[in-house]
């Protein structure tokens, strides 16, 4: 995903997805994502190379390079992140879309919209979805999942404040 695919369309921001057979999908990003994106963007001061991807690796001198950051570094680092927290080993990365679907869909969103959000032709899997939601996760009822989903997240964004105040000190 090229930095010009985190776009501001009025007063929100969107991430622009490119799907299988050349289709573009936009969908708006969350508030938390759009805090996380925005220092990221900010902390590797990239916001100019709209062309270059927005998410990338770190050199051996810790120093953000223009290599994108591939889909098993990503999966790689969730697994990683889900086992130090008790995640069962099945944790991947769709297991957060279907976890932020889920959520969607349990505080009142409708299928329709999930489904645009999600960029599915079926609307059946979100009724799958919700009453396989248990056992697709190994047994772990919602409040343990939600918690450990919790945890794993405030991980994440206190390693990604620790990497960037290291790599990147604040100028004043």
């Amino acid at each position: 995903m090229p930095v010009e695919d985190y776009f501001q369309q009025g007063k929100r921001w969107w991430f622009r997805f490119h799907e299988k057979g050349g289709k573009l999908h936009e969908v708006p990003a969350h508030h938390k994502a759009e805090a996380h994106v925005d220092a990221w963007i900010d902390a590797a001061g990239i916001a100019e190379e709209t062309k270059r991807p927005l998410f990338r690796t770190f050199g051996r001198n810790g120093e953000v390079t223009a290599r994108p950051l591939y889909d098993a570094d990503v999966l790689r680092m969730v697994k990683v992140r889900g086992k130090a927290i008790g995640l069962p080993a099945s944790t991947c990365c769709h297991t957060f879309r279907a976890t932020g679907i889920t959520a969607y869909l349990e505080n009142w969103g409708t299928i329709k919209k999930a489904q645009a959000i999600a960029a599915h032709a079926l609307p059946t899997h979100y009724q799958a979805l919700r009453s396989d939601f248990g056992c697709a996760h190994a047994g772990r009822d919602r409040e343990d999942w939600d918690l450990s989903f919790t945890k794993l997240h405030s991980e994440m964004g206190e390693n990604l404040r620790r990497t960037r105040s290291a790599r990147f000190p604040r100028i004043r």
